[in-house]
C-alpha cells in the first residue's frame, strides 16, 4: 500500500510508516496554475500507476482527483475512487474575481471527466454532493455520503466554558470560507457597542497559500481586511 503525496515533511512520513503504508513523494503545485507543471504531475502519477499496478486508486483534494483518476483509468487500475473533502475556493460562494471564474470552468471540465472515469465518488456532507450533482460535475449514482470526518468528541471531551472574561474562540485554517473575516467583524461590532469590552476573541489557525487564504499577518493585523 502507498501514500502519494508532495514534500513529505520527515515528522509525516515517519507517522505514514508507522501505519504500515508506504509514504510515496511525487510532484504537485498545489496551489499553481501553470499547465505544464499539472502535466507533469499527471505524468508522474501514469508513470507510478504502470509500474506498480496497484489493484485500486483512492484520491483526495482538487488536483489529485482531478488528475489522478485518469492517470488510474490510464494505466488500467481496475478499482477507483475519489473523495471530495469540500467546495475548495473556486466553488465556495463569495467574492468573484477573474481567476476565480477561470479555476471553476477549468476544474468544472476535469471533475467532469474524472468523475466519469471513476466508480464512486465520496462527499462528507450532503450540501457538497447536491452541488456537484447540480452543476453535472457526477453523476447521482456514483456519488456515495460518508459524512463528517471531525474532531472525535469522545477523545475531546467538552471543557466548562470560560466566562470570566467571555472568550470566543474559533479554530480554524485561516481560509475567507472558514469564516473567519466574519468572526473578526463580529469581534469589531462588539467591541464598537461597548456590549462587553472585557470579552476576548481568540483566533486560532495556520496561515495558508491557496487562493482563498487570508493574507499574511503583519503588527496583530491580517493584511487585506
Amino acid at each position: 500500500m502507498w501514500a502519494l503525496g508532495p514534500d513529505y515533511t520527515p515528522e509525516a512520513r515517519a507517522g505514514v510508516e508507522a501505519l504500515g503504508v508506504l509514504p510515496v513523494d511525487y510532484p504537485l503545485s498545489r496551489t499553481g496554475l501553470s499547465p505544464l507543471e499539472d502535466l507533469r504531475s499527471f505524468l508522474s502519477l501514469l508513470r507510478f500507476f504502470r509500474r506498480e499496478r496497484p489493484e485500486a486508486v483512492l484520491t483526495w483534494q482538487a488536483k489529485p482527483n482531478a488528475y489522478g483518476i485518469p492517470a488510474a483509468a490510464l494505466a488500467g487500475v481496475p478499482h477507483r475512487a475519489a473523495v471530495v473533502e469540500g467546495l475548495g475556493y473556486a466553488f465556495t460562494p463569495g467574492e468573484e474575481n477573474f481567476k476565480k471564474r477561470l479555476l471553476r470552468e477549468v476544474l468544472s471540465v476535469l471533475y467532469r471527466i474524472s468523475f466519469a472515469l471513476a466508480h464512486k465518488v465520496f462527499f462528507l456532507n450532503p450540501d457538497d454532493l447536491e452541488e456537484f450533482v447540480a452543476r453535472g460535475l457526477v453523476r447521482r449514482e456514483k456519488a456515495v455520503l460518508l459524512g463528517g470526518i471531525g474532531v472525535p468528541l469522545e477523545e475531546w471531551p467538552p471543557a466548562p466554558p470560560h466566562l470570566y472574561p467571555p472568550t470566543f474562540t474559533l479554530i480554524a485554517r485561516l481560509l475567507k470560507e472558514k469564516g473567519v473575516r466574519e468572526f473578526a467583524e463580529a469581534a469589531r461590532r462588539m467591541k464598537a457597542r461597548h456590549l462587553n469590552p472585557e470579552a476576548r476573541f481568540l483566533l486560532i489557525g495556520p496561515l495558508n497559500t491557496i487562493p482563498g487564504a487570508i493574507p499574511g499577518y503583519s503588527r496583530g493585523r491580517f493584511q487585506g481586511w
